[in-house]
């Protein structure tokens, strides 16, 4: 769509704020708008106190020349600065008034422009379609100025290459992209740039973190400009995407390690690898014709005057090789928290795994980066990215907050694409950020304190989405990192200390009743522990409810001084030392008295069951700089019983990190100490070199060599010293881990199920994690890796280690023929009715639904209604969770190892239902609600009506039907079960997907019930289908993950009248479902899960008709189906191409 047809106005139509000017000049511009009419629009800008671009309200009425003219050049810097801050109708006019003050003043200020032009490239990413557009226009009417301002361009390019500051390259690389829409760089000569940064990828010998870098610059940068490329030079463009495509097929796919994630549950982490996501979101955007509708393009509405602009050429450029002081960017895992149960994005955001989030927290994460200085200008121009996009897509912020207070926290938020909102995305990728592993771009206070000032700057709908966030991350803590539970509590803490530590504590009441050392009792203590420090006793006393007062000392925090009692009989000398300390002793003075008593402090020790937790670390952090006590004390006494007692509480282990990292840079510094010696010595040689030599001089010389000696001594001790350390802290590490598994062994208890192993194992990875910061240390993470395996026989290695509350792995090949001999995939007859009668049904229909608990399910009105109709399954239990392995396995009989719910492709070798049923010459046709068309095998479809989504169709996941278009007729919209049932053409075997909003995915399970109450009076409730048609109504899993996957299930149409309204508590599977078909026609079987004595009982009514013996049984022995069932899946077992 244009910009004109939206409303916007015309580029020859001049806004309200520039009337009257006419292109006539004033006292300081003869052409263009007047910079005191621009002044009235100008809000004070600054990039950061780094640069002087505020310009001072109270400036004088006359001032003197020479202030004038800076004047001048500071509100002409303001004017380029804020241009285009929202994308809006006066946009266009402003762009031209915009470049005819440049037209006419950039030779009086040519520093000024040139500066602020570079500044705002490298440092507004947001606004880079504005800025080119702009530089266009100016090229239109004057190509010498663009020209003088490319040169400026090209020699920071060339700068910032030779530096390989590729964080710059990055903006630098998306602006001269935008600068190819407007006409002002050729598209070849656009290429011919980013091919010579792809040499790499050609090189031997180059390290991946190096290419994937490079790799990642040039597709975040695609998306803004390969429209353009690909209609003017579209060979280049192939030739770029097939070298990327080159080297991500010799790459492969890297899974994250375990010991870096963030959450240990796949339903709230992207664990996809980023790069490959990256390169999928680039290949369905190429598929798209590359267009990006939330990208915007200023350039559009100027086409025409852009044609007729001359071009500028840019200089030849190689990026330097490897060294090893380089910095190489990557793009980040996203950690989930705006998602349902399921792991599905919550509407208030783009969803994470599409091109729109990438594009917006690219940009949100370049802006926190550069601000990073600057925690006010960080909160005001991520507050502002979303006027830099095109409108639309984010709400209002009046909107959002009336929308947040016309519902209560339990209603469903029914919104569509217009309904993002900015705090929410903001919110996700700063704590994306601040909890990243093993540590975060920067200091936690950082973030912290961009929090604080966004929700000053936006007071309403950020501290709402805030308290969100808190809430939803309390709710997952079990699922969490330590290291990440341990940065919460002390980031919450901090915030709640700049808002009055006002919080909904009786929200959380019911984490008194869990064990003391569960992470969200920890962390409500542990925050009320760092609020007492950061405020005072009395104050956090009255500020928490009466029950959380057990979690607080019962009175303030303070030294437990043994000799104040005046009869106790050292009080005399106590009050002597005392004095002493009073009367300001010198540091030399107290070293002496510390020396002096070293043996008997250490042999006193600490009494950490007084109330001196807080001082504690300050203590120890006291003697361990006087030399005191060595780190190896310390290690000691952390891991003493008395200290794993509480393993759940911080101070243990922040004293042990504050420890080791006093050991770490005692050696940085002695290191640089090192350095900055022989820099000195080198230069005082060069100088002694220049001059006669003499005694004095070859004196000096001595004592410098004789310096350097005693400082390389030093730099020996200290490494030993450190390397000790660290090995003493993980041998008692894998001892008190051991332990601890023996301990639990013996007691035939679950270790991951013991919040003191949680909390152990937990540190120790952060300690293994600290290994990779460390230069003398030089560890990879593969060998902390072989490290974590070490310590414990319950953890798998590399990759698939288990968490708390992770998968177990249990194989199953699942690729034998069926049992039938047929898995040819012959010719499909889904649209042709079979004569084919069944021992018990001739058709069978399933419905199924989305992510609710039996208990629910079976106390809505709507779905008991129905039960009066039919049979109950009161016994019915998914496999697996999450939603499209239990799909896969209504058609397969296996989740071939699928733990997600990606775009997969199951090899055309796998036998499969389809297989068996047109083996005997039966009919299937699974029915999909908004399916665009007849055999769609793309991941995700969106129309006004819902949502069609690839993972809940249990059939185009196998290669044997995605690859054949006669089968692929079988898979049809939801509209044809009527028209079927009408005409009598029902097939054998049917499957109806309910869309994301009917079958409760994307709504609740009231909305599902009413939907299900409508479907069966329009169109179930038809004896020309229920006479002779089996119909299963279930559920693809449970909502509630920990407990026992039960789900509600209901038989209809096809049973006795006498069953109807009955119960049956048989122990059902979905595999039950695929036995019961396959008994009532002999279709023979698929040798998998539907063979399982236990877990593929035929539904109970039928049994005598199909001549089998179902197996009881006992409730005591029905597992939790949370397991996932680990295949092998050959050939291309996931497919990263989603098509739209």
């Amino acid at each position: 769509m244009s910009y004109e047809s939206r409303g916007y106005r015309s580029r020859h139509d001049g806004g309200n704020r520039y009337r009257g000017s006419g292109g006539g000049g004033g006292p300081r511009y003869n052409r263009g708008a007047t910079l005191a009419i621009a002044q009235r629009q100008l809000t004070q800008i600054t990039l950061d106190d780094r640069r002087p671009y505020r310009h001072n309200p109270n400036r004088a009425a006359s001032p003197p020349k020479d202030e004038e003219m800076e004047d001048i050049e500071v509100r002409l810097k303001g004017l380029i600065i804020k241009i285009g801050d929202k994308i809006s109708p006066e946009l266009q006019v402003n762009l031209n008034k915009m470049k005819n003050i440049l037209d006419n003043d950039y030779s009086k200020y040519p520093t000024t422009v040139q500066d602020t032009f570079k500044a705002c490239i490298c440092e507004i990413p947001a606004k880079a379609p504005v800025y080119a557009t702009l530089l266009g226009l100016l090229n239109v009417c004057n190509h010498e100025v663009v020209g003088k301002l490319m040169d400026e361009f090209n020699g920071m390019l060339q700068e910032i290459i030779e530096r390989s500051d590729f964080f710059k390259l990055k903006q630098l690389l998306r602006f001269y992209g935008e600068l190819v829409n407007v006409n002002v760089i050729l598209p070849t000569v656009y290429c011919g740039l980013i091919n010579s940064l792809l040499t790499a990828l050609d090189e031997p010998g180059q390290l991946r973190c190096r290419l994937d870098c490079i790799v990642y610059i040039v597709l975040s940068t695609l998306p803004w400009c390969a429209k353009e490329l690909h209609g003017r030079d579209l060979a280049d463009l192939e030739q770029i995407l097939s070298k990327i495509d080159a080297y991500m097929q010799r790459r492969g796919k890297t899974e994250p390690f375990n010991i870096l994630k963030q959450y240990q549950d796949p339903r709230f982490s992207m664990n996809k690898d980023p790069l490959v996501h990256i390169w999928s979101l680039i290949q369905n955007l190429q598929a798209d014709g590359w267009e990006v509708a939330v990208i915007p393009k200023p350039h559009r509405w100027f086409d025409s005057e852009f044609n007729s602009a001359l071009q500028h050429d840019l200089p030849q450029f190689q990026l330097p090789p490897h060294s090893e002081d380089l910095t190489y960017i990557a793009p980040q895992t996203t950690l989930k928290i705006f998602v349902d149960d399921e792991g599905n994005s919550l509407p208030t955001i783009p969803r994470h795994d599409s091109l729109e989030y990438f594009l917006l927290s690219d940009v949100i994460t370049d802006t926190i980066c550069i601000f990073e200085q600057n925690r006010k200008e960080c909160a005001k121009y991520l507050l502002g990215i979303s006027q830099s996009f095109e409108p639309g897509y984010f709400r209002a912020a009046s909107a959002v907050a009336e929308n947040r207070n016309n519902r209560s926290d339990g209603d469903t938020v029914m919104q569509d694409v217009s309904t993002w909102n900015l705090p929410d995305l903001l919110i996700e990728i700063i704590f994306t950020q601040m909890l990243k592993t093993p540590s975060p771009p920067f200091r936690q206070i950082f973030y912290s304190c961009v929090l604080t000032e966004l929700s000053r700057s936006e007071g309403v709908n950020t501290p709402l989405a805030l308290g969100k966030v808190v809430k939803t991350l309390f709710d997952r803590l079990p699922y969490m990192d330590t290291e990440c539970v341990y940065r919460l509590w002390c980031w919450f803490s901090h915030h709640m200390s700049n808002f009055g530590f006002q919080w909904d504590w009786k929200a959380w009441k019911h984490a008194l009743e869990l064990d003391r050392s569960h992470p969200q009792y920890s962390f409500i203590r542990e925050t009320l522990d760092k609020e007492i420090r950061l405020s005072y006793y009395e104050r956090i006393k009255t500020s928490i409810p009466e029950e959380f007062l057990s979690m607080i000392p019962q009175e303030a925090p303070g030294p437990e001084f043994e000799y104040k009692d005046p009869n106790h009989p050292l009080y005399d000398q106590a009050k002597s030392v005392i004095d002493s300390l009073r009367a300001k002793k010198t540091v030399e003075e107290v070293r002496d008295i510390l020396d002096k008593f070293n043996e008997i402090q250490v042999q006193q020790g600490v009494d950490e069951q007084t109330r001196l937790r807080i001082f504690l670390g300050i203590l120890l952090d006291k003697l361990l700089n006087y030399r005191v006590i060595d780190p190896a004390s310390v290690i000691t006494w952390t891991f003493q019983q008395e200290q794993l007692d509480n393993a759940a509480r911080s101070y243990p282990w922040e004293i042990l990190k504050n420890t080791l990292n006093k050991v770490v840079s005692r050696v940085q510094q002695v290191k640089m100490k090192l350095e900055n010696f022989r820099s000195l010595h080198q230069v005082n040689e060069a100088k002694r070199a220049e001059s006669p030599l003499t005694e004095m001089a070859q004196a000096e010389s001595q004592q410098e060599l004789d310096t350097l000696r005693i400082v390389e001594n030093s730099l020996t001790s200290v490494t030993r010293e450190e390397k000790e350390v660290f090995m003493v802290m993980y041998q008692k590490f894998v001892q008190v881990l051991q332990e601890l598994l023996a301990s639990l062994d013996a007691k035939n208890e679950d270790p991951n199920a013991n919040w003191t192993y949680w909390w152990v194992h937990g540190w120790f990875k952060e300690t293994l994690r600290l290994i990779v910061l460390i230069p003398t240390m030089r560890l990879s993470l593969a060998s902390i890796i072989t490290l974590v395996c070490l310590t414990s026989s319950a953890m798998a290695c590399g990759h698939g280690d288990h968490s708390r509350h992770g998968k177990s792995a249990h194989h199953h090949s699942g690729h034998g023929k069926a049992s039938g001999g047929h898995s040819s995939h012959g010719k499909a007859t889904g649209g042709k009715s079979s004569a084919a009668t069944g021992k018990a049904f001739d058709h069978i229909l399933q419905v199924w639904f989305e992510n609710e608990d039996f208990s629910l399910i079976d106390s809505l009105p709507q779905f008991k209604a129905l039960e009066r109709e039919g049979i109950t399954l009161t016994n019915f239990n998914a496999l697996t969770h999450p939603s499209e392995p239990n799909y896969v396995a209504a058609g397969g009989g296996s989740t071939f190892g699928l733990t997600n719910d990606d775009y997969y492709n199951i090899p055309a070798n796998i036998s499969t239902i389809y297989d068996l049923l047109e083996a005997k010459g039966l009919t299937w046709k699974l029915y999909q609600e908004d399916l665009p068309y007849t055999g769609f095998t793309g991941y995700i479809y969106k129309n006004e009506n819902g949502t069609y989504m690839r993972k809940h169709n249990p059939a185009v996941s196998f290669d044997s039907v995605n690859q054949n278009k006669t089968r692929l007729q079988n898979i049809v919209n939801a509209k044809e079960l009527e028209q079927d049932i009408e005409s009598g053409n029902l097939p054998n075997w049917m499957f109806y997907t309910p869309n994301m909003d009917n079958d409760g995915h994307d709504t609740n399970a009231t909305f599902a019930g009413n939907w299900l109450q409508k479907f069966y009076k329009s169109t179930l409730n038809n004896t020309k289908l229920l006479d002779k048609t089996l119909v299963l109504l279930t559920f693809d899993e449970n909502k509630t993950y920990p407990i026992r996957n039960h789900i509600w299930s209901l038989l209809l149409g096809k049973i006795p009248k006498k069953l109807k309204g009955t119960r049956d508590d048989t122990f059902y599977t979905h595999y039950s479902t695929l036995s019961t078909v396959e008994y009532n026609w002999d279709l023979g079987n698929l040798g998998r899960g539907d063979t399982n004595k236990t877990l593929a009982n035929v539904f109970n009514f039928l049994a005598p008709a199909l001549q089998y013996t179902n197996v009881h049984v006992p409730a005591s022995e029905i597992e939790l189906m949370n397991n996932t069932i680990t295949g092998l899946m050959t050939g291309k077992s996931l497919n990263e191409t989603h098509q739209a």
